[in-house]
């Protein structure tokens, strides 16, 4: 199982991403959380903004898809994506990603 983690700058298109990839069975399931402040550079600035923060949980081998699928549907050029290997997952939650992904 992984944990997939992506920003958005909106919660309409947060929920737009959540929405789409779990009823095309990507992932399993999608938690959208915020607004968070995010800080980072830009190019040469430093820039602040609100963004929504996506937790999605797969399986690991769909990754590539999930991230492809996400940078489709996504506003921004470089879109925030990576994926974590949780250290334990409470064996039945993992059983059940399994069973919902394709």
């Amino acid at each position: 199982m992984l944990l997939v983690y992506a920003t958005c700058a909106t919660k309409k298109l947060a929920q737009k991403i959540s929405r789409t990839i779990v009823e095309e069975k990507l992932v399993a399931c999608a938690a959208v959380n915020g607004p968070v402040e995010s800080v980072f550079y830009w190019g040469k600035r430093v820039k602040t903004r609100k963004e929504f923060q996506l937790f999605l949980k797969c399986r690991e081998r769909d990754y590539p898809r999930v991230e492809q699928r996400i940078v489709q549907l996504h506003s921004d050029k470089t879109p925030c994506i990576f994926s974590m290997r949780p250290n334990n997952v409470f064996w039945k939650y993992g059983q059940w990603v399994e069973s919902y992904s394709n």
